[in-house]
């Protein structure tokens, strides 16, 4: 039995041992892959951040490019700082990812013929919501006194009830229904 005992044991322990010594390969390689740019000075280094955090990655596509592990995320960030350090303004680095790439890698896209749709369609879904949440209101607000109305026929009603009931008999025996008042009772 015991012999059992530490042979699992002897399992479980090797089992824990690959698991770490696979995390720690995993962990170095990603840390490997990551590439430590280096700049010619701090402002191409702070125009470089400014860029990747205001570009969307294409394929994460809810991650800017700063904070992206997508391997295209990887190359775009690499062509950026090869602009960067050519001496690219962030204008002509945006013009020509833009153009590459389309509107879609700008957070902020500019407000553009194309674009105004992205910028319009919020406000107006907004509104026709409001509009039809107001209109469901009076809708319903008109409704409610006609409610009341039919309350208030309820007696006739219940008498109505009772005359079919007494006249009207399925299995053809006659119906008696008793015509107690019983809220003379109370």
């Amino acid at each position: 039995m015991e012999v059992n005992y530490v042979s699992a044991m002897t399992r479980v322990l090797l089992f824990l041992l690959v698991g770490v010594l696979w995390g720690a390969l995993y962990a170095a390689s990603a840390y490997a892959a990551e590439e430590t740019l280096t700049f010619s000075t701090p402002e191409k280094k702070q125009l470089y951040k400014k860029l990747t955090e205001e570009m969307r990655c294409l394929k994460c596509q809810n991650q800017n490019l700063a904070g992206s592990p997508a391997g295209l995320a990887e190359d775009l960030k690499r062509e950026i700082f090869l602009m960067v350090e050519e001496g690219q303004s962030a204008a002509q680095i945006t013009q020509f990812m833009v153009a590459r790439y389309g509107d879609f890698i700008l957070y902020k896209p500019a407000i553009k013929p194309l674009t105004l749709v992205l910028w319009i369609a919020p406000f107006v879904l907004m509104l026709i919501g409001l509009y039809s949440i107001i209109k469901l209101s009076k809708t319903r607000s008109s409704i409610a006194p006609e409610t009341g109305s039919e309350l208030s026929d309820a007696p006739v009603s219940i008498e109505r009830a009772r005359q079919l009931l007494q006249t009207s008999n399925i299995s053809g025996e006659p119906n008696i229904v008793s015509s107690t008042d019983h809220s003379s009772t109370r």
